[in-house]
C-alpha cells in the first residue's frame, strides 16, 4: 500500500498521473486506499468550493429516444418502455416545486430524440428564465446539431452535459452500437465552442470495461477539462441486452470521483442519485469523496417510474423530503447546500 499512498499524495500535489500507474492504482484499490484518497479529495473540494455543495434539480422531460444503447432502459429497442413527454406546463410545475424549496440550479434531461423541437426547448427555457431570472438552466438531451446547441445557448441555457460512457472505441461500440465515439467527441467539442459550461462523464463498472479502460476514461476527462464531470455506476436494466451483467460498485465509483477531484480540482463533480441505488448513503459518501454537486430528481411519481434508465429497487422519493433530508445530512458533514 505504501507505494499507492505515495502515488495518491503525488496526484494531490502535481494533478497528474500516467496511464500505467493509474491502471495499477485502480486495479489494486482497497478500503485503506479508499479512505486515504477520500480525505485528500474532500480537502481539494473544500478548498475549491469553500465547503459549499450545489443541489441540482433534475427534471426528466421525455423518455423517447432514437438511440439503442445496450445498457439503457429507455433505448429505442425496448418495446416494453411506456413513452412520455412532458408538456411545457408540466415542466414548469416541476421547476416551481424545486424553486419553492430552494433549488436554483436545474437540469432538463431526456432521451435523444426530436420529440421536442429546438423551438419547443427554447420556449421552455425562456419561460423558466422569465419566471425565475436567477435560475441556472442546464440541458442533457443527447447529441444535437451545432445550430441546436447555439439556439439553446442564446436562449439562456448555461450548461449542457453529454456523457461519452466509454472513451475506448471498442467498448463504446459494445455499449452504444447505434452511435460512434467519434461523433460523441465531436459533439462534446461543439459544447465548448458554443460557450456552454460543458459537462461529460462515463459509466463505472460497465461490462467490457476493466481497470485499463477506466484509466482511459479518467485521463480523457482530464484532457477534455469539462466544467462538469458526471459519472455514475453501471446498473443493469431487465429489458436490455446487458441485463445479466453485474452492477458496478459504489466503492469503485467513489474512488473514481476522488481521483477525478485530485486531477481536476476546479471541476464541478456530480454525486448522482444512481449511487443511492447501490448504497443508501451514496450521494453523501460521494460528497465526502470529493463531489460538490448533488442531483435531486424533481420528477413526479409517474415520470420517475417511466424514466427508468436502470432497474430501481427503491421506492419513489418525494422531492421535497429529499431536498430537506439532503440539506440536513450535508450540514452534519460540514457542508452548506446552495
Amino acid at each position: 500500500m505504501a507505494n499507492h499512498i505515495a502515488t495518491i499524495t503525488k496526484i494531490a500535489k502535481d494533478r497528474t498521473i500516467d496511464y500505467a500507474t493509474l491502471t495499477e492504482l485502480l486495479h489494486e484499490r482497497n478500503e485503506g486506499l479508499d479512505s486515504f484518497i477520500s480525505v485528500k479529495a474532500r480537502k481539494a473540494s473544500a478548498d475549491s468550493f469553500s465547503g459549499k455543495v450545489t443541489l441540482k434539480g433534475a427534471v426528466s422531460i421525455s423518455n423517447v429516444c432514437k438511440s439503442d444503447c445496450f445498457f439503457c432502459g429507455i433505448r429505442k429497442g425496448n418495446l416494453s418502455c411506456k413513452r412520455f413527454t412532458l408538456t411545457k406546463d408540466e415542466i414548469l410545475d416541476r421547476v416551481k416545486l424545486g424553486y419553492d424549496n430552494g433549488i436554483r440550479n436545474f437540469e432538463l434531461r431526456g432521451g435523444e430524440s426530436e420529440e421536442l423541437s429546438d423551438n419547443d426547448v427554447v420556449d421552455i427555457v425562456t419561460s423558466i428564465k422569465g419566471k425565475y431570472p436567477d435560475a441556472v438552466i442546464e440541458l442533457a438531451l443527447g447529441e444535437k446539431k451545432y445550430s441546436s446547441y447555439l439556439n439553446f445557448f442564446r436562449a439562456g441555457v448555461k450548461g449542457y452535459t453529454l456523457r461519452f460512457e466509454a472513451a475506448d472505441a471498442e467498448v463504446y461500440s459494445r455499449l452504444c452500437p447505434t452511435s460512434s465515439i467519434d461523433n460523441r467527441q465531436i459533439s462534446i467539442a461543439y459544447l465548448k465552442q458554443v460557450g456552454f459550461n460543458a459537462g461529460s462523464g462515463f459509466l463505472v463498472g460497465a461490462p467490457f470495461k476493466k481497470s485499463d479502460k477506466l484509466s482511459t476514461d479518467i485521463l480523457y476527462i482530464q484532457e477534455m477539462s469539462p466544467n462538469t464531470i458526471d459519472i455514475a455506476p453501471f446498473i443493469p436494466h431487465k429489458d436490455t441486452p446487458l441485463a445479466k451483467f453485474k452492477a458496478g460498485s459504489a466503492e469503485k465509483t467513489l474512488f473514481t470521483i476522488s481521483v477525478l477531484r485530485l486531477l481536476c480540482p476546479q471541476a464541478n463533480i456530480v454525486a448522482s442519485e444512481l449511487l443511492d441505488l447501490l448504497d443508501e448513503k451514496g450521494r453523501e459518501k460521494a460528497v465526502a469523496a470529493g463531489a460538490n454537486v448533488v442531483t435531486v430528481s424533481l420528477d413526479s411519481e409517474e415520470a420517475d417510474s417511466l424514466y427508468n434508465i436502470c432497474d430501481k429497487e427503491t421506492g419513489y422519493a418525494d422531492p421535497v423530503k429529499t431536498i430537506q433530508n439532503l440539506k440536513t445530512k450535508l450540514s452534519k458533514l460540514g457542508f452548506t447546500a446552495v
